[in-house]
């Protein structure tokens, strides 16, 4: 087995050490509700978001005196028609309206019958009693 590093100019971690001292990101909802916005603040600050221009969403963020939930939403819808990466913003429709239900249909639905059977039970008959053939 060779010690070569796999990837070039990179470092390989001590024991102990961890590649992400910071940890994951949070997501934007949590963000929003640990600063103390409600589900329903956040669901009232996204109705008002949803229908805005990209110029409208910028001067809502730019704007001093609109609050920060709005500018955060803001923010996140143009970060997501920027990359064109809606993330951020399917993140707080699951949270504030749901996820939409997932159906899938089996067709081919069998019936499975499972009898467990302990070995060392004496009361139960054996094939050649119960007329099951031998084989």
């Amino acid at each position: 087995m060779s010690n070569i590093n796999p990837i070039p100019n990179s470092k390989p971690f001590k024991p102990g050490e961890t590649g992400n001292p910071n940890g994951r990101p949070k997501r934007i909802y949590t963000v929003l509700k640990e600063s103390g916005y409600s589900k329903e603040d956040i669901g009232d600050a996204f109705k008002e978001i949803g229908w805005q221009t990209i110029e409208d969403l910028q001067a809502i963020v730019e704007d001093e005196t609109k609050p920060v939930i709005l500018k955060v939403i803001a923010r996140a819808f143009i970060k997501g028609a920027e990359k064109g990466d809606f993330r951020y913003v399917s993140e707080i429709l699951q949270h504030v309206i749901g996820k939409p239900k997932e159906q899938s249909e089996n067709k081919h639905l069998h019936k499975i019958v499972v009898e467990y059977v302990n070995p060392t039970d004496t009361t139960l008959p054996t094939s050649s009693e119960s007329g099951e053939d031998s084989e």
